[in-house]
């Protein structure tokens, strides 16, 4: 397996990661903060090895997603992927991830 796919699989794995685990307060965030940024950060490098090339992109997906994905739906994704592993990545954040995979990983 390429190490360009390894990359793509590892992130499509850890995506379903609570995203927002770091934002542990006692009130729900409604939007997004630096916390869910470095939390999601985190745990999208952490099993990697090329960290230069998947932090660029894990820095990619979140920032796309910030973009392209209102903060409620991001949540709601997380709490339907957490809910049932084996449930497909809804279509956008597909498109988030091949994107920056493309752009970030020169393929």
């Amino acid at each position: 397996m390429s190490r360009s796919m390894k990359v793509v699989l590892a992130i499509l794995t850890l995506i379903a990661i609570p995203l927002t685990a770091a934002a542990c307060s006692q009130e729900e965030p409604q939007e997004f903060t630096n916390d869910n940024r470095d939390g999601f950060l985190a745990a999208c490098t952490e099993q990697l090895e090329d960290t230069r090339l998947t932090s660029a992109i894990c820095q990619c997906v979140f920032d796309e997603s910030q973009v392209r994905i209102p903060f409620v739906r991001f949540t709601t994704i997380e709490r339907e992927l957490q809910e049932d592993r084996e449930r497909e990545l809804p279509e956008e954040l597909v498109d988030i991830i091949a994107q920056c995979v493309i752009d970030e990983g020169e393929l």
